[in-house]
């Protein structure tokens, strides 16, 4: 059972893995990068690199109970992705390897978070999930083509807002809105990815 879910600050992890890719909140993220026209008619194929990057700071995550029900969701995230890339048509061919260009997702943050206004009671708090998805698209040559981030805020009205005690006594329900707040997430990169640049 969660015990007690503490007011977590939103904010971006230090993603080891990732190496120079990503920043932390002590510094910097890197700029957005759009896809250029040019860019997105040279390529025919693109592929998604199969392991994502997942918050290494404990205070991304909140209660170790989230930990616990999330330890998947970079799977979750890597199928939503190419899910909804597919289904977009943004390139004409999503492949496993071989590609001209491959995606490398991560998740910079997800947790748990007070959200505004009373639920269900005057003294009785909101909690929603928030989440930060990292999205980048190399080369072959290494060269980035695509950097973007989206970010799912305790603003966000798809994603339901709970008493406390609901998470609790379901914790089932956590998963069911974080999975919500992904599919917001991966179709902000998804989106971006299908605009025209220049």
């Amino acid at each position: 059972m969660i015990k007690r879910l503490p007011r977590i600050v939103a904010g971006c992890a230090v993603l080891v893995s990732l190496g120079a890719l990503f920043a932390s909140c002590a510094g910097p993220l890197p700029p957005r990068v759009p896809l250029s026209a040019q860019a997105k008619s040279s390529i025919r194929s693109v592929s998604i690199k199969n392991v994502v990057a997942m918050p290494t700071d404990s205070r991304a995550w909140g209660p170790s109970a989230l930990r616990e029900v999330t330890s998947d969701f970079g799977e979750i995230v890597r199928a939503d992705f190419e899910d909804q890339l597919k289904k977009a048509s943004i390139f004409p061919s999503v492949v496993t390897e071989g590609a001209d260009a491959e995606f490398t997702l991560a998740i910079g943050n997800m947790s748990l978070q007070m959200a505004t206004g009373p639920c269900g009671g005057l003294f009785t708090h909101c909690y929603t999930p928030v989440m930060i998805v990292f999205g980048v698209l190399r080369g072959r040559d290494g060269a980035v083509l695509w950097r973007k981030m989206e970010q799912v805020t305790i603003l966000e009205r798809k994603v339901p807002k709970r008493a406390l005690s609901e998470y609790e006594d379901q914790r089932d329900l956590i998963r069911q809105d974080l999975a919500t707040a992904t599919q917001i997430a991966v179709g902000g990169l998804v989106k971006d990815l299908g605009e025209q640049h220049p």
